[in-house]
């Protein structure tokens, strides 16, 4: 199955999930294809890795999404130093945290690391129908 990504800024992160809430409880399975492009979506990997309070303001996003939804699971790609904010959420089921600031000052270095390949496993342990990239 392919994954559907959504490039988001912050403010349209909450109006994604806007869309996959009124999906869901409109119980219309073409109502969920328009607005995620996908029929059945259980699995959701959301990257918002830095900006501690765009972390804590989607969490509220994550509870409208699992009201709605309640077999929806969520996972949460989040700068290393915020990895407790999601994981506060129950719906979370794991939070990978990445070192972007870290990272960036050595690539070669980071490239050359275990870091590199256990954020690779992390992310492709599971696979997830809805990606939402909320870092812009």
């Amino acid at each position: 199955m392919q994954s559907v990504f959504f490039s988001v800024n912050a403010h349209w992160a909450f109006e994604v999930f806007a869309r996959f809430v009124a999906a869901a409880r409109a119980g219309s399975a073409r109502e969920i294809t328009a607005a995620t492009g996908c029929c059945a979506m259980k699995r959701v990997l959301i990257v918002k890795t830095s900006s501690m309070g765009d972390v804590i303001h989607t969490l509220p996003a994550v509870s409208d999404a699992c009201a709605a939804m309640p077999d929806i699971e969520f996972d949460w790609v989040v700068e290393e130093a915020f990895a407790e904010i999601p994981a506060w959420h129950p719906q979370v089921d794991t939070v990978i945290p990445v070192a972007i600031r870290r990272w960036r000052k050595n690539l070669f270095h980071f490239f050359a690391s275990d870091e590199w390949t256990v954020f690779r496993h992390a992310i492709a342990a599971k696979q997830y129908d809805v990606i939402i990239d909320a870092r812009a």
